[in-house]
């Protein structure tokens, strides 16, 4: 999949402003780019707008090639040419379009030219649809405003007057700053069928129960309508599995809030238009979502293989809190992208909090992530008062596979501190763990862990031949130096 950049999604904003004198809005730009990540070009975009009925509004069909030539060219340049200009220009677009090119593809190539072009003729009107373009993206991103019912005579208006002077932007921007927003309504979910149409504001969704019965169901019809719209639920009474409602339906939800004093289990990769999962458990999680999807995790109080398991997402923000003796290890897993790679970043911060209960060693949990692009691992043993020489923690094996998509990986473990001789060290011993490094694991994909930074670790590896940047470090003494490093 390729991700819309800048550039793309200007040039996207300047089709639209051209096809159909209006800015996008937020709901039309994100199908734009929708279309474009999904592997649509600009040209196979323009195709689609072109079908329209608005579009027909603007430029009718019955046009001659002329007709149409010249309003393009009214629409582009307007006033801020000579008459000999404009006349060139029309030629120009009749010329493409009896060489073949489509009205769309015409319009494409219009655009991109008075956008390239350096020939001071067209200074004036370049200025004036860079203008175009910036307050459409105000309207459309900046304010998030203009929804699938917003009409194009709103849109058309969010442009109208603009022109080759700053002063124009800057009250066009200050009239999008005061456009009123519909607040959104709270909707609360039953353990019966749902069927929930949101507004053009900011809803609210609640499936919250104390009962431990899930109130999201197999037939609830959840649509979040425009706006930024939140789906809460919180399981007071145990855990709570989603995928449990297996045909729900959930679109335009944005923001998906899960919480229990149990275990989460969350697959949300069928949810169309969700952006951010937010989980918190008292127990095991287990998250599967899409890749344009960021998830936000808060583990407490896992228990053993599977203590949280998340595969797919964008970005990746994982907080894992638990609790271990000398006499019992927590024996826990952390696996990130197993079965299904993020396409973001993968941030983990893990502390295991342990107490003395025996005279013997544990390792901490294990945490291990596949893919992804920057991985950042905080893993930490906060280690209690000690009795014995042999009360002793380790911190659990970190395994980072680049999968051919890491391109830098950023370790932190706790300081090492001395053995327990009841005297001058008193505290449960910590020792560095593991660090397992491999940059990918198949011939077919070049190396591309480029950075590598180790803060405190035992003896660790690195498979791969891509290394710029190493940055070690750990060990206030010889004694507590951190281990090797090949």
């Amino acid at each position: 999949m390729a991700f819309i950049t800048t550039a793309a999604r200007s040039e996207l904003i300047a089709l639209y402003v051209a096809m159909f004198k209006a800015a996008p809005g937020a709901h039309n730009l994100t199908d734009m780019v929708t279309a474009y990540e999904a592997g649509g070009t600009t040209n196979t975009i323009a195709k689609t707008l072109a079908a329209k009925a608005d579009y027909a509004t603007v430029y009718p069909g019955f046009t001659t090639a002329q007709e149409f030539s010249a309003s393009l060219v009214a629409t582009l340049l307007g006033s801020d040419v000579t008459a000999a200009i404009t006349t060139w220009a029309t030629d120009y677009v009749v010329g493409l379009l009896n060489a073949g090119q489509s009205r769309a593809d015409a319009t494409v190539t219009a655009v991109k030219a008075l956008r390239a072009t350096t020939n001071t003729e067209f200074t004036v009107a370049q200025a004036t649809l860079a203008n175009e373009v910036d307050v459409a993206s105000y309207y459309s991103m900046t304010k998030g405003l203009g929804t699938a019912t917003t009409t194009l005579a709103t849109l058309q208006g969010v442009i109208a007057g603009i022109t080759s002077v700053a002063a124009t932007v800057a009250a066009a921007k200050a009239s999008a700053d005061v456009v009123a927003v519909v607040p959104g309504l709270p909707f609360t979910l039953t353990t019966g069928v749902d069927t929930l149409p949101g507004t053009a504001g900011n809803d609210t969704f609640t499936g919250n129960t104390s009962l431990g019965v899930l109130t999201l169901t197999s037939l609830d019809d959840i649509d979040g309508g425009g706006g930024t719209d939140s789906l809460n639920i919180s399981v007071t009474g145990g855990p709570v599995d989603l995928t449990a409602a297996v045909g729900a339906k959930i679109n335009s939800i944005e923001n998906l809030v899960v919480s229990a004093v149990g275990a989460v289990t969350v697959n949300s990769t069928g949810y169309i238009g969700t952006t951010t999962l937010a989980t918190s458990s008292v127990g095991n999680s287990t998250l599967t979502a899409a890749t344009t999807t960021d998830i936000i995790a808060a583990v407490g109080s896992p228990t053993g293989a599977g203590a949280a398991v998340v595969n797919g997402g964008k970005n990746i923000t994982m907080t894992i809190s638990d609790t271990a003796t000398t006499a019992a290890a927590s024996a826990n897993t952390v696996v990130v992208g197993g079965t299904t790679k993020n396409v973001g970043t993968v941030t983990i911060s893990q502390t295991e909090t342990v107490s003395d209960a025996a005279d013997a060693a544990i390792v901490t949990g294990s945490i291990t992530v596949t893919g992804g692009t920057a991985v950042k691992v905080t893993s930490l043993a906060a280690a209690g008062a000690g009795s014995n020489l042999a009360d002793i923690v380790t911190t659990g094996t970190v395994t980072v596979n680049g999968n051919g998509t890491v391109t830098s990986v950023d370790v932190t473990q706790s300081a090492q501190t001395a053995t327990y001789n009841g005297t001058t060290a008193t505290a449960i011993k910590n020792t560095a763990g593991v660090v397992a490094i491999t940059d990918q694991n198949t011939a077919l994909k070049a190396d591309t862990i480029k950075s590598v930074s180790l803060t405190n670790f035992g003896a660790s590896t690195l498979t791969g031949n891509a290394l710029e940047t190493l940055t070690l470090g750990g060990g206030s003494t010889a004694t507590l130096a951190s281990g090797t490093f090949a």
